[in-house]
């Protein structure tokens, strides 16, 4: 599991919790981080679609602009009981810094919730999804395969929706672009409710065998992980 936030701080960081089902896994303060990733990804297509022709390399596309411009990151490896078929993450964010007064606010600390990705730790499993997934998307079921938009490992993409503490409600992330560029200012709690399918955790998706993942950036997160690990062991 990868998380990661970029956060503008207006006086005190916001706390994170982190839940696995009922099992708090870890809590931590939100330091400072600029959201890089989405001005890097404005820029590019601000380059592309520009009316000057200028040369743009296979090396800009957006999940390499990501993997260099993520904030801060935190991983973790959570071993699940094979029996479990379902499990809820829940991300709770401790955030009422503002100068609120008499109806009126003119500073708060905004987060954004950039990247959730939760995906099995088995480089064996991610190349088998891969290669199944490629064979789907060359064939002539193609228009088939890609009428589900149902993203297995990037929870901000699909099944992590928010619910704000103070005012009790439920946003359906489908009705979000993206989760990842909404400014949060309050309390709140991510949630994604996981379902075993294919011997894999993954968010509700409408038929699980029309699946995409983005190979690169999960490729990516799964090495970095390896080199904290072994820094981590190495101290």
């Amino acid at each position: 599991m990868v998380v990661g936030f970029s956060c503008d701080v207006y006086r005190k960081e916001p706390i994170a919790r982190i839940f696995v089902g009922n099992k708090l896994i870890d809590e931590f303060y939100i330091s400072f981080s600029k959201d890089n990733i989405g001005k890097a990804i404005t820029d590019y297509f601000s380059k592309i679609y520009s009316p000057i022709l200028q040369p743009s390399s296979v090396r800009d596309f957006p999940d390499l602009i990501i993997m260099k411009n993520h904030p801060i990151l935190r991983f973790y490896e959570v071993e699940i009981d094979e029996k479990i078929k379902h499990l809820t993450l829940r991300i709770n964010i401790d955030n009422s810094d503002s100068n609120y007064c008499n109806g009126f606010m003119t500073n708060s600390t905004l987060i954004k919730f950039k990247i959730c990705y939760f995906f099995p730790f088995d480089k064996r499993v991610l190349f088998r999804l891969k290669e199944i997934r490629n064979k789907n998307q060359n064939s002539i079921n193609y228009a088939w395969y890609k009428s589900k938009k149902n993203f297995l490992f990037d929870l901000t993409l699909n099944g992590m929706y928010c619910k704000e503490i103070d005012e009790q409600k439920f946003e359906d992330n489908s009705k979000i672009l993206h989760l990842s560029t909404r400014s949060i200012g309050t309390n709140v709690n991510f949630i994604c409710q996981l379902t075993k399918k294919y011997g894999i955790l993954m968010p509700p998706v409408a038929r699980a065998c029309r699946y995409n993942f983005d190979w690169h950036i999960t490729s990516f997160f799964f090495d970095k992980y390896l080199q904290y690990e072994n820094q981590s062991n190495s101290n």
